[in-house]
């Protein structure tokens, strides 16, 4: 992907300051979250929010999220510094997170390109679906042996970084709490330009901890897969995932 900047129709952003980290940045983002958690490997933590709208758009019922306001969906990929190498925004708010995901261009950045380096990988919570480049924690079904609870105390300690993140975005930038505009494309443009000038701020080491707001609680976290053939692909994927996150399980010190 090259370097100018660029919209899809569901609002995603390359530029200078929102730019996916290439093979040598990842090596040197690993090695920081590594000296945090342990956990090799890691280049950014995935995770989504809801903006509030107004209304909903066009009076689609869809925009309504589970808690029952209009919102639309951002989700980002946050680095160690907090700064955002992935952003993409505009589904309805009752659009479950992993259909977000599949819907992005991250999803064929990470499963049909060489934009992820070779052993690095996303960390994220369990509404995502495992993947060899993203990990999740063992569900937790009361059977959890020590490694699997040591592994999710270690994934959950270095992917608090995006939840930070998202709780500067929106305490920096109040306009998102509440986005007074009508039109979907206004509205991305909106969101967009927020995460652009956070990565401005952040790039320039400005004070920010009296911004910090906590983060939403996410509604979304299950996903129905429709498609045989799609879930006979998504299994294998999984099954990539399952190996690396038990590998890094067993390699905890």
């Amino acid at each position: 992907m090259d370097r100018e900047s660029h919209h899809d129709e569901k609002g995603y952003q390359e530029t200078k300051l929102i730019s996916w980290p290439d093979h040598q940045e990842q090596q040197d983002i690993a090695v920081q979250f590594q000296l945090q958690s342990q956990l090799p490997g890691v280049i950014g933590a995935l995770d989504g929010t809801h903006i509030r709208i107004s209304g909903a758009i066009g009076g689609d019922v869809d925009y309504i999220n589970r808690k029952g306001f209009p919102s639309v969906q951002l989700q980002i990929v946050s680095d160690n510094r907090m700064m955002i190498r992935h952003a993409f925004t505009g589904w309805p708010g009752s659009t479950h997170d992993a259909r977000v995901l599949r819907n992005s261009s991250l999803y064929n950045l990470g499963e049909n390109s060489n934009k992820i380096a070779q052993d690095m990988y996303l960390l994220a919570d369990s509404a995502y679906p495992l993947r060899e480049w993203i990990i999740t924690p063992f569900r937790d079904n009361g059977r959890l042996n020590q490694g699997q609870r040591r592994f999710n105390r270690a994934l959950s300690s270095a992917r608090q970084i995006v939840e930070r993140c998202i709780g500067l975005l929106k305490g920096r930038f109040r306009r998102l709490r509440e986005i007074s505009l009508h039109l979907l494309l206004d509205i991305i443009q909106n969101i967009i330009s927020a995460c652009i000038l956070h990565n401005l701020c952040v790039a320039k080491n400005d004070n920010i901890e009296r911004f910090m707001e906590e983060p939403d609680d996410d509604p979304n976290r299950y996903a129905n897969i429709k498609n045989y053939l799609e879930t006979i692909f998504l299994l294998l994927s999984k099954y990539t995932g399952l190996v690396r996150r038990q590998q890094l399980m067993n390699n905890l010190p």
